[in-house]
């Protein structure tokens, strides 16, 4: 049996979406697939599960990417926009973080960084004209491109405010 679940959680909110995932493989429901705000689970027996994501864009050799964790007790589950997500037994893994070091995981954030900037650009360049020269009967389409940059510089905040406190945790 498969369960489709609709849910949401910010760039900056892993954590959160890595408990949630292990809480669901405790009720039975295994995570299969994501796309887009969908989890696709299939029904299994209860299991204790750890879940981890990472976030590498433009892996150059994703066999041995996915090997490394897998020599760690990990299984690679799925992957979605950079977005890596594996899966291991509480006690069948060596460890129960992907990163055996803080600074790993900083870089991991500031990749994130890195793509949100990106973003940003490219959504302000995009809407330039619009902003520059709004066509007058629909000034209201200025709040799409308005809402992404806020959605981006909040997301760019708190990802910064994680980076800074494992700097601290250093």
């Amino acid at each position: 049996m498969k369960k489709r679940v609709w849910k949401f959680f910010f760039v900056w909110q892993d954590e959160s979406e890595e408990a949630w995932l292990s809480q669901m493989a405790e009720q039975g429901w295994i995570f299969k697939h994501y796309r887009l705000f969908y989890y696709v689970f299939e029904k299994q027996y209860p299991n204790q599960l750890l879940y981890k994501l990472d976030y590498q864009v433009n892996i150059k050799d994703f066999p041995g990417y996915v090997n490394l964790y897998k020599d760690a007790g990990w299984e690679y589950v799925t992957s979605y926009l950079g977005w890596h997500y594996f899966k291991g037994h509480k006690d069948g893994v060596y460890t129960e973080e992907l990163y055996s070091d803080q600074n790993s995981y900083i870089q991991k954030y500031r990749r994130i960084i890195q793509t949100l900037f990106l973003a940003l650009w490219v959504v302000v360049i995009l809407n330039l004209p619009t902003i520059i020269h709004p066509p007058l009967e629909m000034k209201w389409i200025l709040f799409i491109p308005a809402f992404s940059v806020i959605l981006l510089v909040v997301a760019i905040i708190f990802v910064r405010r994680k980076i800074m406190n494992l700097t601290r945790a250093l």
